[in-house]
Formats: C-alpha cells, structure tokens, sequence
C-alpha cells in the first residue's frame, strides 16, 4: 500500500483490488553481481522507489554500497515514513547510510531546482538524495525539465503559506 497508490496486493480503499500476484525479488547485490557492476570499476547512481521498502532494499546492496563505488542514492520518503514503524526504518536508513559515508540533502522544492540542502527530518514527503562524501555537489541545480509534473496536493501535508515560507527559509539558512 504505496505512497502513490500502488500495490502488490489489494489493500482496503485501494484502486485496484484485483488477485494477488506472486513476485519474484532480487537482491541489488545479485543483480549487480549478474550483470557485472559488482567488479566493474564504473560510478553507480541508484534510484530506488520501493514505496516503502527503501531499508530492505539498501541492506540487500550493502556489498555493492561497500565497494564505494555507489556515488549517489535516490530516494523517496514517502508516507510510510511517516507512521510509527515508518520513522523507525527511516533513521535506521540515515544510519546506515551516515555510517557508508553518505550525506544526505533535498531540494527545497521537490518541483524546482535550486542548491540541495543537507537533508532535515520534516513532515514533507521528499527525494532524498543520498551523495558520497567524496563526491562534491554542485552549488546549483537547474530545474527539472519542463514536461515534469507538478507534485499532487495529495503528496505534500496541508500547511500554511506562511509555514512554508518559514520552513523553505530554514532549509537554505
């Protein structure tokens, strides 16, 4: 039961309540191992959107993390990070990725660019940008191109015009 609807399985009030499927899961670390990243030499970006399973799905490429060669990890923080075991798995994810070297930033928009800001737990759902520390940012970042969506109401909490005025001040400051 995804932060954008999806699932796997049927969930209550979901839009699909169609037969449950059976999925075959996959490791980061044998997929990097099949097809050969595990001892390339090459830079990895990841995006991972496993609606809620970003901790499984880090632990599953710890070697592949290991190798250092993982420059940079894309990630949502969704509404599962909001619930009680949600919160939990996302500070174990911060750990984990503290302790392999990473710093982790956003965008003070998630529908603009500007300069990634060092990430800040909030109440916002987010992309999380997970970047090694041997890797420096850049100061600026254009905004993404034209054809993507503006973020649906429905994925950011109501708030005040004046909170968010506050809260993207912080971010920067």
């Amino acid at each position: 039961n995804s932060s954008m609807g999806h699932s796997l399985v049927p969930q209550p009030g979901n839009r699909s309540q169609g037969k449950t499927l059976p999925v075959r899961l996959e490791t980061l670390d044998n997929i990097a191992s099949q097809t050969g990243y595990m001892n390339s030499d090459r830079p990895v970006i990841l995006k991972i959107d496993t609606e809620g399973h970003e901790l499984a799905t880090l632990k599953g490429g710890l070697e592949l993390l290991k190798t250092g060669r993982v420059k940079a990890i894309i990630w949502e923080k969704g509404h599962f990070h909001n619930s009680q075991k949600g919160i939990q798995e996302f500070k174990a994810i911060m750990g984990l990725l503290r302790d392999l070297d990473y710093d982790s930033y956003r965008f003070p928009h998630e529908d603009m660019g500007g300069p990634l800001v060092p990430y800040a737990p909030s109440h916002e759902l987010c992309n999380v940008i997970s970047i090694d520390r041997s890797v420096e940012p850049l100061k600026n970042y254009k905004q993404p191109w034209s054809a993507h969506s503006v973020m649906s109401h429905a994925m950011r909490p109501s708030v005040s015009k004046n909170f968010m005025i506050g809260f993207t001040e912080e971010l920067i400051e």
